[in-house]
């Protein structure tokens, strides 16, 4: 099994969620997801940060996020907050964000 990131140390905090977009919005969103992946891909702490689309509605995005801890997501969340309210506004439901920690790891 290959790792998208190192093993985890039970300190990372993950944010999970999912939102259904607004399709006339998604270019837009598109464009908006690709300068925060820029924003996220400079950050040390940044372990993961992706979108997904779901495989029977497109129209459902989720997000996972991995930082390597509290310091991490609160500089993380200073360089894009921002951008998060144009972000937010791509969506038909708003994004339910969940804040989680890892149960396990492999090495």
């Amino acid at each position: 099994m290959t790792l998208c990131h190192p093993p985890l140390t039970g300190a990372e905090i993950a944010i999970i969620g999912q939102g259904v977009i607004d399709e006339s919005r998604r270019a837009d969103l598109m464009e908006r997801l690709e300068v925060l992946r820029r924003i996220a891909a400079d950050e040390p702490g940044t372990l993961a940060w992706q979108w997904y689309c779901d495989l029977k509605d497109p129209s459902v995005l989720c997000v996972y996020e991995l930082y390597s801890d509290r310091e991490a997501l609160d500089l993380h969340r200073e360089h894009v907050l921002h951008l998060l309210p144009g972000v937010g506004e791509c969506f038909s439901t708003p994004i339910a964000p969940r804040r989680v920690r890892p149960m396990a790891s492999r090495a």
